[in-house]
């Protein structure tokens, strides 16, 4: 199961924070860079194991927006057995 670890460290936008998960996810080119998008094409994946570093600056960066990354994030465990998202 391929691993992907996403740091928020440095994540201060929502174009940052797309811009990011399209290049940890190796999302295509296509990737609209919403998250409607960033569910279709996650869901899409067989197999998914993500760890979230430095979630506390979604939610400083991003308020209520970084609220609803972290939620979609972490709803993708109750999707598909083969799914592990973990957030720290």
């Amino acid at each position: 199961m391929k691993k992907f670890v996403l740091d928020c460290k440095c994540i201060k936008s929502k174009s940052a924070f797309h811009k990011a998960c399209k290049r940890v996810f190796k999302l295509d080119d296509y990737y609209g860079e919403n998250l409607d998008a960033l569910w279709d094409m996650l869901t899409e994946r067989k197999y998914l194991d993500i760890k979230v570093k430095n979630s506390k600056n979604l939610l400083i960066n991003l308020g209520d927006y970084g609220q609803m990354c972290l939620e979609l994030l972490m709803r993708l465990n109750d999707v598909n057995e083969n799914y592990r998202v973990r957030i720290y």
